[in-house]
């Protein structure tokens, strides 16, 4: 037993390393997060990536189940996302720069697999100077909430899981962000904690 649990922390190591800064800035949005594992490792993986000086992705993914299985879907997560950077940067594809395109990549790839696994996912491209948010949603639930002094509201959006049809739809939306807003994602986690009947 002590075993199994050194080797879930040794993981638990290697995740944490792939994960982003906990706090940070960019341009002049503030990414900020926290990652509650039900077990030593999670299911559960978030990313922020500066593509340019203009754009940011970030993604939050919710594999499903627990534990060493589901943590290993996050490491190619961030295998395929780093792909598809270094293609960006090389000018090779694009896809990057399109939520949608990026979910499809991801459903693809997990599907060749054949790794009996699927995630929930929530993916955005900000654009800082034009302030827009692009995103898609991969089944993920719940839905986002936006905030600002004029609106608080769920983000409209559908798609399937990731990973468990090969022709899988994702909607890609646009949002004008105002000038002081938050986002806030969360995993289906939080539906553990909340202490009322309903969303």
């Amino acid at each position: 037993l002590e075993e199994l649990k050194d080797d879930q922390r040794a993981a638990y190591q290697i995740q944490r390393r792939l994960l982003p800064a906990v706090d940070q800035t960019l341009g002049d949005i503030r990414f900020e997060y926290s990652l509650t594992p039900s077990l030593i490792v999670s299911g559960d993986f978030v990313d922020v990536i500066a593509l340019d000086e203009q754009r940011t992705l970030f993604y939050l993914a919710d594999v499903s189940g627990h534990g060493a299985s589901s943590a290993l879907i996050t490491i190619l997560l961030k295998n395929i996302t780093g792909r598809l950077l270094r293609n960006f940067r090389r000018s090779s594809s694009y896809d990057v720069l399109s939520p949608r395109k990026t979910l499809e990549r991801i459903n693809s790839e997990v599907l060749t697999l054949g790794l009996d696994k699927h995630l929930t996912m929530f993916v955005g491209l900000l654009d800082h100077s034009e302030n827009e948010l692009t995103y898609a949603v991969g089944g993920h639930h719940p839905l986002p909430i936006y905030w600002s002094a004029d609106n608080v509201c769920h983000l409209s959006g559908k798609g399937m899981a990731v990973g468990l049809f090969p022709n899988a739809r994702f909607d890609e939306n646009v949002l004008k962000l105002e000038d002081s807003f938050s986002l806030f994602l969360f995993s289906d986690g939080i539906l553990d904690l909340m202490s009322q009947t309903s969303i």
